[in-house]
């Protein structure tokens, strides 16, 4: 319900089968629910929703972070969670409705704090994974005076990268490339046409301006690519 207080930013939303089962686990549903069947489209419009305390935009990430490297360990599909996860770090509704279309997901409500796959397995996603609440303050955000960059030719570092299309690519990169060229590189050499890439690496989504050598990736290491038709 938009601008309903909601509890704390560090406790999931939706039921549970038991009480003892966290609150953000993926549960297969016994006899699939009219919910599971139910589909409705992403609305462009995130809840609204007040923490219990005002908090920290570096407590919500914090918060988001853990949730996102504990979910996929419980129950539910790997590449379900991943799809959920990119769809609620776009602040784009168009492309987030192309990730949930692809992987099949049912929307109930219309928002990403509920959803089913096509196997009829519930996935319940915290709101503060979905935006930030209202109350949300930044008093523990620094600006630093950002410098300007500098050009490095980086070390070579040769890498594989697997498509959740089943395929397997090698590229050549070196520790100064960065997820965007991971794409370029992806896109020229599967010839892929009219979709969307998701850089992945352990689990976390890579932003495009991220530098593989500000992660612990390694030669040999193997990048995970989400592509989603568009």
């Amino acid at each position: 319900v938009h601008g309903d207080q909601v509890p704390e930013a560090g406790e999931a939303m939706g039921n549970c089968c038991t009480s003892s089962t966290p609150a953000h686990v993926a549960v297969a549903a016994s006899s699939p629910s009219e919910d599971a069947g139910a589909s409705r489209p992403l609305r462009a419009d995130r809840p609204l929703w007040n923490a219990a305390e005002p908090v920290t935009k570096r407590e919500i990430l914090r918060q988001r972070e853990e949730f996102w490297d504990t979910a996929p360990s419980f129950e539910g599909r790997r590449e379900i969670w991943d799809a959920l996860h990119a769809a609620c770090e776009t602040d784009d509704p168009a492309f987030a409705q192309v990730v949930i279309d692809s992987a099949r997901i049912k929307l109930p409500t219309g928002q990403l704090t509920l959803a089913y796959d096509e196997l009829g397995c519930k996935y319940t996603v915290p709101i503060y994974c979905v935006c930030m609440p209202q109350n949300v303050i930044d008093a523990d955000i620094v600006q630093e005076p950002v410098a300007p960059p500098v050009a490095r030719v980086g070390s070579p570092l040769p890498l594989k990268v697997r498509l959740s299309l089943g395929q397997d690519l090698s590229l050549e990169l070196t520790t100064t490339s960065t997820a965007m060229d991971v794409k370029r590189l992806v896109l020229e050499k599967a010839k892929l046409q009219n979709v969307l890439l998701m850089v992945m690496y352990c689990g976390k989504r890579l932003s495009d301006y991220t530098v593989l050598e500000q992660t612990d990736i390694s030669v040999g290491d193997v990048l995970q690519v989400m592509v989603f038709p568009c």
